[in-house]
């Protein structure tokens, strides 16, 4: 068996995530993988848009969901693990389509 992506997903259908990184880290046109948690929505019923935008540490990064006018679970104060290809839109870091998942309150 060849080297393991932290990417995919394992034989078994086990997901594998990469370990997160701080969110100010991201870099444009970088893999990321990051949690934080939701601190706005926004929604676009044309063309269908869902963002949340998510923040740690000073850092933010809009997570948006082309197609989607909500993502049931997404809500103001949600913790998210999200994973995906970082771009910049409008002047401000975005990932499209995110793999994400929810994290438990601690």
């Amino acid at each position: 068996m060849g080297p393991i992506d932290p990417w995919g997903v394992r034989r078994d259908g086990i997901e594998r995530w990469p370990d997160p990184q701080p969110l100010g880290t991201i870099l444009e046109r970088r893999r990321c993988c990051a949690e934080a948690t939701v601190v706005a929505l926004r929604s676009s019923p044309r063309p269908p848009c869902f963002t949340a935008t998510v923040a740690e540490d000073g850092a933010r990064v809009d997570l948006v969901f082309l197609g989607r006018t909500q993502v049931p679970g997404i809500a103001v104060g949600a913790r998210l693990r999200f994973a995906g290809t970082a771009g910049r839109s409008n002047g401000r870091l975005s990932v499209l389509n995110p793999r994400y998942c929810f994290l438990e309150e601690t």
